[in-house]
């Protein structure tokens, strides 16, 4: 091989080392977005499970309290006139 050859074959495989160097380093920037995400959506599973915890924990409060205030009221005022 003379040294315009060595040369162009020495180029290339710059070329290709960095091109890989990059791929590797655009797999990883990409990997750490999708951990990321992936974070991100079990703190907001997280956040939705304890909201719909607490409105369940609402409801069921006033759930419970509808029937013992209308019980309440009946025992006060009598039952409600029929129709």
């Amino acid at each position: 091989m003379d040294t315009e050859q060595t040369s162009v074959a020495i180029f290339f495989m710059i070329i290709v080392t960095v091109t890989i160097i990059l791929c590797v380093l655009l797999y990883l920037y990409f990997a750490k977005l999708k951990a990321d995400l992936k974070i991100d959506n079990l703190k907001n599973d997280r956040n939705i499970q304890q909201k719909l915890k607490e409105h369940t924990e609402v409801n069921d409060y006033y759930t419970a309290l509808i029937p013992a205030l209308s019980n309440k009221l009946q025992n006060k005022y009598g039952p409600a006139p029929q129709k």
